[in-house]
C-alpha cells in the first residue's frame, strides 16, 4: 500500500470515529529540516496553528512530543 493510501484510510477512519462536527482534529508535527539545525513543533487545526523552533540538539521525537504536550 502507498503512504498516500494508508493516509486516506487513516483520516477517514478518524473521521468516522470521530466526527469533526463534535471533535476538533489538531494535527502534530516533529521535524528537523537538515541534521544539526535543531528541531520543530507544530500544531494546527482549524482554530489555530503554531510552530516552536527547539534546540539544536533535539530530534523530530521531541518536536513531535512537545507538540503534544503544548496543546
Amino acid at each position: 500500500m502507498l503512504p498516500a493510501q494508508i493516509r486516506a484510510i487513516a483520516k477517514e477512519t478518524v473521521e468516522r470515529r470521530y466526527h469533526s462536527n463534535l471533535w476538533t482534529h489538531v494535527s502534530t508535527d516533529g521535524s528537523i529540516i537538515e541534521r544539526g539545525t535543531g528541531a520543530g513543533a507544530g500544531a494546527y487545526c482549524n482554530y489555530f496553528a503554531f510552530y516552536e523552533p527547539l534546540g539544536r540538539d533535539l530530534t523530530n521525537f521531541d518536536g513531535e512530543v512537545e507538540a503534544i504536550f503544548i496543546i
